[in-house]
């Protein structure tokens, strides 16, 4: 009997720890590609910020209204990005 409850422990510990690789894997996979998002969404905010620069579009309103909400959506990227970091410099600031 003893050895049954064994053999069941082990096979369940044995799934957790598979089931836990599966989920840092998948977490490694939407950190890495969260600030891949994050590094693009800057370079298209300092695109648009040029292109509103410009003579021709200086002060369109449309442009200043992208400019803005690109502004906007890179901070929630950002925070997001704070708060799925896995930076071992991130890891240590916190305590």
């Amino acid at each position: 009997m003893t050895e049954t409850f064994i053999i069941i422990s082990v096979a369940i510990n044995i799934l957790a720890i598979w089931y836990i690789r599966e989920l840092l894997m998948r977490f490694r996979f939407y950190t890495e590609n969260t600030g891949q998002l994050f590094t693009n969404l800057t370079e298209y905010t300092e695109h648009l910020g040029k292109v509103h620069q410009m003579e021709v579009y200086f002060g369109d309103p449309t442009i200043q209204g992208l400019l803005e909400h690109s502004k906007a959506v890179a901070v929630t990227v950002s925070e997001y990005l704070d708060i799925f970091s896995l930076d071992e410099e991130d890891l240590g600031a916190e305590d």
